[in-house]
């Protein structure tokens, strides 16, 4: 891996580093990572003094297994794709660390979003059995909390920083833990009314296609079997058609949620530019493609202006 080049489809996370550089500038330390359940408790915290590596969610993750063994199912994280391949590789030079590996890779739900469509697929929470509704967006709420502080502490020692952060801490774990039980009762109503419409959704669209739960099934199989299959990039005519392939699917999946997941104008416009660029590489994938076919193989793509005409005609 490259350092300071996590890449995964189009977005590169600075997260997913195996190697980071000492900053230039004057800051002792660059940041912290910390741990949260989630429920939104703050378990554990570090400074960062080398930028988003993996040593130190490692860290976390060696003190939390420690202190909770056996208890910790999923371990989630913005780039789980990069870095559970990392500890796969560290424990096998680390045979103390081989119980890590009994965690569940869990990429966060909306960050999971930037990621390939297979890798959301294959790692992402939305898509992992006994995740429930968990988001993994606990972490931010916890930096957006503690973020307030640094226009002061940067002007602090360090003894008044720890301490000034620590104080932030302990009152955000206290406010967690008094809020639990009304938090957990709203969090149950809110699952069970999601659920509900849920499973009239899915009953409309089976009755609709004419198909039973065995098909669904064998449709789920088939798309965790895509998931697991390594993307050609050699500019062959399997791997361009792939490609559309999975760009098709994007594009009506993305289309389809349009207004059923975004309650927002300004969301549902970042959207629709998505959307708008996805189709601009489909279509320079299909001419690819069609430049390699032969021409009783090449792709037709109708936009959807042309599809009004053909309507209207």
């Amino acid at each position: 891996m490259v350092p300071g080049k996590g890449l995964c489809g189009s977005s590169s996370w600075t997260a997913a580093k195996e190697s980071s550089k000492k900053s230039t500038g004057k800051l002792d330390e660059e940041g912290m990572e910390i741990a949260v359940c989630r429920h939104g408790v703050l378990l554990a915290a570090l400074n960062m003094f080398r930028g988003e590596i993996f040593a130190y969610p490692l860290f976390l993750q060696r003190k939390l297994a420690a202190n909770v063994p056996g208890h910790i199912t999923f371990l989630c994280s913005d780039v789980a794709c990069k870095y559970f391949p990392y500890l796969t590789k560290v424990a096998q030079q680390c045979p103390e660390l081989r119980n890590l590996l009994s965690m569940r890779p869990f990429l966060s739900v909306m960050h999971a979003k930037a990621h390939t469509w297979k890798c959301e697929i294959k790692w992402g929470g939305a898509f992992q059995d006994g995740a429930g509704s968990t988001v993994g967006e606990e972490v931010e709420q916890v930096n957006s909390f503690l973020s307030r502080a640094a226009v002061t502490t940067k002007y602090m020692s360090k003894a008044g920083r720890t301490d000034m952060l620590t104080l932030l801490a302990l009152g955000w774990n206290k406010r967690k833990v008094e809020q639990l039980g009304r938090t957990l009762s709203q969090r149950y109503l809110k699952i069970i009314r999601i659920l509900r419409e849920q499973v009239e959704s899915l009953n409309a669209t089976k009755n609709e296609l004419g198909v039973d739960d065995d098909t669904l099934q064998q449709w789920v199989a088939d798309v965790q079997k895509w998931a697991e299959e390594t993307d050609q990039t050699d500019g062959s005519l399997g791997a361009l058609q792939a490609r559309i392939e999975e760009l098709v699917v994007i594009i009506r999946v993305r289309t389809q949620s349009l207004y059923r997941q975004n309650d927002s104008n300004k969301r549902r416009h970042r959207i629709r530019k998505v959307i708008l660029d996805e189709k601009k590489r489909l279509a320079a994938a299909v001419d690819d493609y069609n430049k390699l076919a032969e021409p009783t193989k090449q792709i037709l793509l109708q936009t959807s202006r042309q599809r009004e005409r053909s309507l209207r005609r």
